[in-house]
């Protein structure tokens, strides 16, 4: 396998988990997805898994039934292919942390202490355990913001 044949699989495999973090994150099934786009499910599911490249088409087709724009599909892939590629250890200056706090007070507290400690240090804050569990499953999109290095939890 080439370089380039693996950074296309990498892409298919980055583009299928978006695929399926969306429709899951909507509530769809396999099947409704496939029934509106009158392909198999089976289809869909070969997409999510990066099994079948899908086209740029389809794409767009399902882009505009999950209600947002092709490009989602593609956002964070540069920081996932350096991540798989194993450059993250010697490009990886960001701290991620996930912060698991109910109050808004002591949220303010923390993000604002980390920052003047760590500037540049992106802190994704949720308000309980079950929005951390679903980031931390892959099964919510939270924009660019990857997987933590850190997770704080309200005590």
């Amino acid at each position: 396998m080439t370089r380039d044949d693996e950074e296309l699989k990498f892409l298919d495999l980055f583009v299928g988990r978006k695929l399926r973090e969306r429709r899951l994150k909507l509530n769809l099934t396999l099947v409704q997805v496939a029934e509106r786009l009158c392909v198999s499910h089976q289809q869909i599911q070969k997409y999510e898994q990066a099994q079948t490249r899908i086209s740029a088409p389809a794409l767009y087709q399902i882009a505009m039934l999950y209600g947002t724009h092709p490009q989602y599909f593609f956002e964070g892939y540069e920081l996932y292919s350096r991540k798989i590629a194993g450059e993250e250890a010697t490009n990886h200056t960001e701290l991620n942390i996930l912060l698991v706090e109910d109050d808004p007070k002591d949220e303010f507290t923390i993000c604002s202490t980390i920052r003047e400690i760590k500037p540049g240090t992106r802190i994704f804050s949720v308000h309980d355990g079950i929005q951390a569990i679903e980031i931390l499953r892959n099964r919510t999109t939270c924009g660019d913001f990857q997987r933590p290095d850190l997770v704080l939890l309200d005590i």
